[in-house]
């Protein structure tokens, strides 16, 4: 987005460029009353491949100042590549066979299973003086979420669906836990919105 000034002391333009940042993607959940995922690079890269800044864009917005039962519980999926959004949209499936086959499904996790960020999921009150005094950092680590709360909060807001994710072999099917392991390490889960 851009916008021109005249400057009525020259005869030239300049041209100041604004660039969209997560907030807006949000009240775009907001206004769409849907959410929004974002699947997203952590890095921006120049045509060489040489990293330029970080991407913040990649995760999961939920339209949290709307009431869930008033939203769309399919989410809009949306590509940020290359500092530019394209929507991403499900094939169309001829036959009704191969639309029960397949639902319309997108992970929620990243590469190593890691749940996507979910922007904006905390309001840390008006005491929280964004990071001019040392308070900040507790109060920020007591209001952390767990992928629990953020699995609990997303499942108001959209349809999860749990799958079982093949590992290493085709004849090999590793179950799904979300539940703490007999090591006491927390299971990844592949945990996925849908639009069923």
């Amino acid at each position: 987005m851009f916008r021109k000034t005249d400057d009525s002391s020259s005869d030239s333009t300049d041209q100041i460029y604004e660039s969209l940042e997560a907030i807006h993607v949000f009240a775009l959940a907001h206004v769409l009353k849907r959410p929004i995922i974002v699947v997203s690079d952590t890095v921006l890269r120049n045509a060489k491949g040489e990293e330029l800044s970080p991407v913040s864009f990649g995760g999961i917005y939920l339209p949290l100042e709307c009431p869930s039962e008033q939203c769309h519980r399919s989410p809009l999926v949306l590509c940020y590549d290359s500092a530019h959004f394209s929507p991403l949209v499900p094939m169309r499936h001829d036959s009704s066979q191969m639309r029960e086959l397949f639902d319309e499904i997108i992970p929620i996790t990243d590469i190593n299973r890691n749940l996507l960020p979910v922007h904006f999921a905390i309001d840390p009150g008006p005491d929280f003086s964004w990071w001019s005094d040392d308070d900040d950092a507790s109060m920020a680590a007591r209001l952390a979420m767990t992928d629990g709360d953020k699995l609990a909060l997303l499942s108001e807001y959209m349809d999860l669906v749990k799958m079982d994710v093949r590992r290493g072999s085709v004849k090999k099917t590793r179950p799904i836990r979300t539940t703490q392991s007999s090591t006491g390490g927390m299971d990844k889960s592949m945990t996925l919105a849908s639009s069923g």
